[in-house]
């Protein structure tokens, strides 16, 4: 990058990487969870009349670096050191004066910031707690404990001031997967996600796709006959009415989108040791979160679920797999073809007229014999088979494809 920055300007820059290798970015971003980082690494000051590089290797040969966190800002200060060698205490004075409090061998107090945590068992007791917290101080390797160690240029001192929240969100593994277009097929479709422990968070990013599945599609006849009939005609005093149906199964695709209203949301849960969660109860109770967000891909869904240990979903002590599991909704089940519904009988043998109008509707059209028709067991024996083929039966289904993103993490606990 080739810029001017102005002393005392502060100002935002922008680098943008075009067709970025695929290896790359998944690499870094989904087994690692990091993104490229660029930085500038030295630049020249004009008032001083050297690089930045040369000003701070001066500096760091007689200072120690001492990193301040809190909640209100991250701070890097550089204390000189007289003799080369200072204390804890000595280098806290030089920072602040009389602005800390060291009890029982511990930082207690610094600045507008007290050691006000209380005790605990386990890290995930302290989600809730973002009011208060404890100091940490974090130092290189030492052999002594830090209020008896002397400091000198070669070491380095954080302090830090971490709420009851921020502990339990300490994470100890991140875990991605990516699905593209994950169908639910005429059933259902289960997604592992990857281990969870009592603290962890689940985060699904849900991108719709498609609904798809398969219809029964119907058409309802009816077939009358009644001989004519005249003065002198004998054998005519009957009359007969067919109603029959034609079936047939057609496969359909449809967009799925926020504009349709429908995301088959009461069809996607999570399964944990046979446990499965509706994400929709899980929302009502509080422990899950939607929120509607958009990237280059289009809008998508942000699921979030938190204290899944106060579900008692988990075997202590064993592997806990948490799955996606997304569920095809299931619709009618028949015998597709040539269907007989009914038949009303005057004078003349139903099951009769009930083959004759199945075998030759079938013939006609092509299409099969339903095998739940109207007295089928009683006449199926008559048709010729070499001819006709029995309608097979099927199940209608609506399922739905999505893309999508799961991170899990784990916090240390």
């Amino acid at each position: 990058i080739e810029k001017t920055f102005q002393a005392g300007v502060t100002e935002d820059v922008v680098v943008e990487v075009r067709n970025a290798p695929h290896a790359l970015l998944s690499e870094n971003y989904l087994r690692r969870g990091e993104f490229i980082i660029s930085e500038i690494k030295d630049y020249f000051i004009p008032e001083l009349g050297v690089k930045y590089s040369q000003l701070m290797a001066s500096v760091k040969s007689k200072s120690i670096p001492v990193y301040e966190v809190t909640p209100f800002e991250n701070k890097l200060h550089y204390v000189g050191l007289n003799g080369k060698k200072a204390s804890f205490v000595e280098i806290m004075k030089r920072l602040y004066d009389k602005n800390f409090e060291i009890k029982n061998n511990q930082l207690q107090k610094l600045k507008q910031f007290g050691n006000n945590l209380g005790s605990f068992n386990h890290l995930n007791e302290l989600i809730e707690k973002d009011k208060t917290g404890k100091w940490f101080v974090i130092t290189n390797k030492l052999k002594k404990h830090y209020l008896e160690h002397e400091f000198t240029p070669a070491d380095s001192v954080t302090v830090s001031y971490i709420t009851g929240e921020e502990l339990a969100r300490q994470a100890q593994e991140k875990i991605f997967s990516y699905s593209k277009e994950l169908y639910t097929g005429e059933r259902e479709k289960l997604l592992p996600l990857g281990n969870i422990e009592k603290n962890s968070k689940i985060e699904l990013n849900l991108y719709p796709v498609e609904r798809k599945g398969l219809e029964l599609q119907t058409e309802n006849k009816n077939f009358y006959f009644r001989p004519p009939q005249c003065r002198n005609c004998t054998g005519n005093d009957w009359s007969v009415s067919v109603n029959f149906q034609l079936r047939k199964f057609m496969p359909f695709t449809e967009k799925l989108d926020f504009k349709t209203g429908n995301l088959e949301m009461e069809n996607v849960d999570v399964l944990i040791n046979g446990n499965v969660l509706d994400l929709g109860e899980l929302y009502k109770e509080g422990y899950a979160k939607y929120e509607i967000n958009k990237d280059s891909n289009g809008l998508y869904l942000h699921v979030a679920i938190e204290r899944i240990h106060e579900l008692n979903v988990l075997n202590p002590g064993s592997e806990n797999i948490a799955y996606l599991k997304m569920r095809a909704s299931q619709m009618e089940r028949a015998s597709e073809g040539v269907h007989i519904q009914s038949v009303k009988a005057h004078k003349t043998d139903p099951n009769v007229h009930a083959f004759r109008v199945a075998t030759i509707e079938s013939y006609q059209r092509k299409m099969p014999i339903s095998i739940e028709s109207w007295g089928y067991k009683t006449w199926e024996r008559h048709v010729p088979w070499s001819e006709h083929k029995k309608g097979e039966v099927k199940r209608a289904f609506s399922g739905f494809s999505m893309d999508v993103v799961s991170t899990i993490t784990n916090f240390i606990n």
